[in-house]
């Protein structure tokens, strides 16, 4: 048997188990259509970033990247130059922002693969220019700014004297200057103007030194639709392309109260029941015999635990869907199972358990999981690991040839 698509398609077999148990589905359809929705709320002006980094937010960035450029982003946003040269070796060609600024020694990487990089340091900007000047290629960059983040950037009063500084760098374009927002997926909105207005001062101060640079951006998916007027060049999206809410507000509204976004969660992780078994009244469950049955139960383990991303911080708050239901886990999550106690109810060995996801009316998303660990839904979905094979489903995957729904 050929496996070399196992992480591609669904491999066959009853209720289409992957040979691992588990396995995440990945609904690229949903992908397209929020990145649909979000251009919609664009101004016609101003282009898409989809950002991939974190392999896709978990998703599989090659496929997620596929998907928005197909339905209307024109650039991608990656974490780093390793992300960034795994889209290319794909044979992505779209424009490539490393959004984190990179250690001068992948400068000759960054270079030769076309990838636009964050700059924030004279020291990067010259190892840039350098390799550019040796390969006969133009370097370009992305300044970062920091107007209240607190993370990465050049100060906005220093902004000026630093791009005045490294445009004089031999075979370097400045093509973008950027910020970054640190509370627009917040209800007051006070802090996020003072960012914004801290940045614009800071363009118009370029303007007026004669800096022209053509690209501006600072929008994320939430201060793009709160905050329409910071759209600018380029709003970067990411959390929103894979259908999870922003910040305090999933649905974020417009201004005058009409719902802008319809987003739909484009992933599921499923795994197969391994093992049904009926214990005594008094059984202890999993490591530390933390749980012991009150009753004789019946106890399904499941072929998921903190090595594929779920959280041993679920141990005795998370819950599982079977044949529809909701079931607790119970007892420790352990390195690679789980245990559910499902009473008297009768549950089959290869049985499909949905862990993040719908199964009949029931519902488990990301910010439920995330609430249960004390964090945010961005974890929850980032955490899942590349143990878990990604299926992908609907047209668009038949489009990238990734299998069918």
């Amino acid at each position: 048997m050929d496996l070399s698509g196992i992480k591609k398609t669904v491999l066959p077999g009853a209720k289409g188990l992957c040979l691992s148990g588990a396995w995440l589905e990945v609904d690229l359809d949903a992908i397209g259509q929020n990145v649909r929705i979000i251009c919609q709320n664009l101004l016609p002006t101003t282009e898409l970033m989809a950002v991939v980094k974190a392999d896709g937010y978990g998703h599989g960035a090659e496929a997620v990247a596929r998907a928005a450029l197909h339905h209307g982003a024109a650039w991608l946003g990656l974490g780093n130059v390793r992300e960034a040269l795994e889209i290319r070796e794909a044979g992505i060609t779209a424009p490539i922002l490393v959004l984190t600024p990179p250690p001068k020694w992948h400068a000759a990487a960054a270079v030769s693969q076309g990838l636009r990089v964050a700059v924030c340091t004279e020291d990067l900007a010259r190892a840039l220019s350098k390799e550019a000047q040796g390969r006969n290629l133009t370097a370009r960059v992305h300044v970062k700014v920091d107007t209240g983040m607190g993370r990465l950037g050049v100060l906005p009063c220093q902004a000026v004297d630093f791009i005045s500084r490294i445009s004089r760098l031999p075979n370097l374009e400045i093509e973008g200057v950027f910020s970054h927002f640190a509370t627009a997926d917040r209800a007051d909105q006070t802090y996020a103007k003072q960012q914004f207005q801290l940045f614009e001062q800071m363009l118009q101060r370029l303007a007026a030194a004669g800096i022209r640079i053509p690209i501006k951006h600072m929008a994320n998916t939430a201060a793009a639709l709160n905050l329409p007027e910071t759209q600018l060049s380029i709003v970067r999206s990411g959390i929103a392309i894979y259908g999870l809410g922003i910040g305090e507000n999933p649905r974020q509204r417009k201004p005058n109260g009409e719902q802008a976004l319809n987003l739909e969660p484009a992933m599921e992780l499923k795994a197969s029941v391994s093992y049904v078994h009926r214990v005594a009244a008094g059984s202890a469950v999993s490591y530390n015999a933390v749980y012991v049955t009150s009753k004789a139960t019946n106890i399904v383990t499941l072929p998921i635990g903190y090595a594929e991303g779920y959280s041993r911080l679920l141990s005795g708050s998370g819950e599982v869907l079977l044949g529809g239901k909701r079931y607790p886990l119970v007892g420790n999550i352990c390195m690679s199972q789980c245990m559910a106690d499902v009473g008297d109810d009768v549950i089959d060995i290869g049985e499909t358990a949905v862990f993040l996801g719908e199964q009949g009316c029931e519902y488990i998303g990301a910010d439920e999981i995330a609430a249960k660990m004390g964090t945010i839904h961005y974890e929850v979905i980032c955490r899942l690991s590349g143990r878990v094979p990604r299926v992908y489903k609907g047209k668009e995957a038949e489009r990238q040839g990734l299998g069918s729904s």
